[in-house]
C-alpha cells in the first residue's frame, strides 16, 4: 500500500520592501512562562549569556529555557533588599549589581549568594571598573567594600542617570538637564533643562541621552541635536518621554518610549514606530531595552512581560490563522503557494482550501467547497498553476480532482477522474501541475498525465513495463527540456520528449 506523505510547511512569506517599514514579529515572555511580574523595568545579560531580568516583583535569570527568581526575604540578609528593581547591572567578573528604591544588593553568581551594599534611595548605577551610585545629588563609588563619596553637585536638583568611561561622567539630573564632569573634576552644563532618564553610547561613541518631556538628545562631540514627536509627522519618535536606548549588531539605533518602540534611520534622521499589536509588541509602553551577544534584542515593556526578536531574521512577515477571512489563513497547513501577474499570492492549503493575499491591501480571501455550483471541488489543496495564457489558477486537490479558477469571475470548473473513460484524469489526487506547451503535465496518485485545456481530455504517459509509473508526487522540467518525477518509491524518472527515452535512477548503496 502506498504510503500517503502530509507536507507541513510553516508559511513564511518572504517580502523585503525597500523603503517601507517593516513589521516586527516578536516573542514573548509573561508571568505565563514563569516570570515573577509583566512589569519590565531592566535586563542585563551576565558573562555567561544569561539575561537578567528586573521587575516590580523580584529579579528573574533566564537561561534561554526557564526562570529562576530572586526576591526580598524577610529576616533574612541573602535575599534582595527590596523586589521593585529599578537597574540591573554587573562587574562581569562574578557579581550582579541590582538597584532597587531601598538600596543595592550584590550577587555573587559562583555562590548564589547576596550583599546588600548600600542602604538608600539609589536613583542611578553604572559600572566602569567601578561600581558608581547616586543618591540624592550625590556620587558614590563603591572600592569592593564601601562606598564613598565620589562627587557632589552644587545644584541640588536629583540625579537620575550616570554614565563613566575614562574620560568623563555624564550625569543626569530631575530638573536641570545634563552636566559633564572630566576627571579634574572640572563641570560643564550642555544640556540645560530636562528631566533625564537614560545616556546611552553607542559604538560611534555619540551620546544618545533620553528625557522625560523634551525627546532624545543626541550629543556628537560640541553638537547635540534634539528629536521631539511632531504629531503630525510619523516619521517622527512617537513619544517626547524617551526611557531607554540600545544599540542592535548591524549599528541601529533602538529607542524605547512611552509610546512604543523606535528605530531611528541616522541617513534620513527619521524614526520607524512599532506599537502593540497582534504578534508584535505586547505593550506599548516601553522602559527597557537589551541586545545580547548574539544580537537579538530584549524589550522590557510595563505591563507585557519581554519581547524579544532578532533583526537580522526581521526579513520576513510571518502570517497565521485568523477568525476573520480578510486578516489572515483560513488553515496553518500550507503546501503550495504561487503568484499571479498583479502581484497576488494564492495559497494552497490542508483542509483551508484557496486562498488569496493581496499584498497591496494586505488583506486576505477564501475559497472554500460549499454546496454551491462553481465552487472549489475539495478544501485539501495539494498542486497550483498560475496559467498566465487564460488567466486562471489551475488547483490540484486530494480526492476533488482538478480545478481551473477563472480570476476574472471566480467560478470554478472541476474535472475528475472517470473510470469508464482513460481519457478523464487518472485519479481524483492531483499532488503537481506543470505547464508544457500550452498544456499541463499532472502528477497523481495513478500516473502521469498531458491535460489538454481546451478539451479537459488527458493523454496519460508511462503506462507500459519496465517503466510504468503507477504513482507521481513531483514533476519538474529542466531548462534542457527533460521531464523529471518523483514518487513512489522507485527513485527518480527522467523522460526526454524527443526521442522518448525514460531514465530510471535509484539508490545504490
Amino acid at each position: 500500500m502506498i504510503k500517503r506523505h502530509l507536507l507541513f510547511i510553516c508559511f513564511l512569506i518572504v517580502c523585503i520592501i525597500k523603503g517601507q517599514a517593516q513589521d516586527i514579529t516578536f516573542g514573548h515572555l509573561t508571568t505565563n512562562e514563569g516570570l515573577s511580574n509583566n512589569a519590565v523595568m531592566t535586563m542585563y545579560q551576565d558573562e555567561r549569556g544569561f539575561i537578567w531580568i528586573g521587575t516590580r516583583n523580584g529579579a528573574n535569570l533566564y537561561n534561554g529555557n526557564e526562570f529562576k527568581v530572586y526576591k526580598f526575604r524577610k529576616n533574612s540578609s541573602n535575599s534582595l533588599i527590596y523586589n521593585n528593581i529599578n537597574h540591573i547591572t554587573g562587574n562581569k567578573k562574578g557579581e550582579v549589581y541590582f538597584m532597587t528604591p531601598k538600596g543595592i544588593s550584590a550577587l555573587n553568581i559562583r555562590k548564589d549568594t547576596f550583599t546588600t551594599l548600600i542602604q538608600k534611595e539609589i536613583r542611578a548605577m553604572f559600572y566602569h571598573e567601578q561600581l558608581y551610585a547616586a543618591h540624592s545629588n550625590s556620587i558614590y563609588i563603591y572600592d569592593g567594600k564601601q562606598f564613598s563619596l565620589y562627587y557632589e553637585l552644587p545644584q541640588k536638583s536629583k540625579i537620575t542617570a550616570l554614565h563613566v568611561n575614562d574620560n568623563q561622567i555624564l550625569i543626569g539630573t530631575e530638573n536641570q538637564g545634563l552636566f559633564s564632569l572630566d576627571r579634574h573634576h572640572q563641570l560643564s552644563h550642555p544640556i540645560s533643562k530636562g528631566n533625564i532618564s537614560t545616556i546611552f553610547q553607542d559604538s560611534s561613541g555619540k551620546y544618545w541621552i533620553g528625557s522625560w518631556e523634551e525627546g532624545l538628545f543626541m550629543m556628537n562631540g560640541e553638537t547635540i541635536s534634539n528629536f521631539r514627536h511632531e504629531e503630525k509627522n510619523p516619521s517622527s519618535i512617537s513619544s517626547n518621554f524617551i526611557r531607554c536606548c540600545s544599540e542592535d549588531k548591524q549599528g541601529n539605533l533602538w529607542i524605547g518610549t512611552f509610546n512604543g518602540l523606535n528605530m531611528f534611520h541616522p541617513s534620513s534622521q527619521t524614526f520607524t514606530r512599532y506599537q502593540k499589536r497582534e504578534n508584535g509588541l505586547s505593550h506599548s509602553s516601553v522602559w527597557s531595552i537589551l541586545c545580547d551577544h548574539q544580537g537579538s534584542i530584549w524589550v522590557g515593556t510595563y505591563f507585557g512581560g519581554v519581547n524579544y526578536f532578532n533583526p537580522e531574521s526581521q526579513i520576513y512577515h510571518q502570517y497565521q490563522t485568523a477568525k476573520t477571512e480578510s486578516e489572515g489563513l483560513s488553515s496553518p497547513i500550507v503546501g503550495r503557494i504561487t503568484e499571479d501577474s498583479q502581484h497576488n499570492l494564492w495559497i494552497g492549503t490542508e483542509g483551508g482550501g484557496l486562498n488569496k493575499y493581496d499584498p497591496k491591501s494586505r488583506k486576505f480571501e477564501w475559497f472554500r467547497h460549499s454546496k454551491l455550483p462553481g465552487s472549489l471541488s475539495h478544501n485539501n489543496v495539494k498542486a497550483l498553476y498560475y496559467d498566465p495564457l487564460r488567466e486562471v489558477i489551475w488547483i490540484g486537490t486530494h480526492l476533488g480532482g482538478l480545478n481551473k479558477m477563472d480570476l476574472k469571475t471566480k467560478k470554478f470548473t472541476q474535472y475528475f477522474h472517470n473510470e469508464n473513460d482513460p481519457e478523464s484524469l487518472p485519479s481524483n489526487i492531483i499532488r503537481d501541475i506543470i505547464p508544457y506547451k500550452e498544456q499541463l503535465i499532472i502528477a497523481s496518485h495513478a500516473g502521469v498525465c498531458i491535460f489538454n485545456p481546451e478539451t479537459g481530455k488527458v493523454k496519460r504517459l508511462f503506462q507500459t513495463l519496465p517503466y510504468k509509473i503507477t504513482y507521481a508526487a513531483g514533476i519538474f522540467i529542466d531548462h534542457r527540456g527533460t521531464l523529471w518525477i518523483c514518487g513512489g518509491g522507485n527513485g527518480v524518472y527522467s523522460y526526454q520528449f524527443d526521442n522518448q527515452k525514460i531514465t530510471n535512477y535509484k539508490h545504490n548503496h
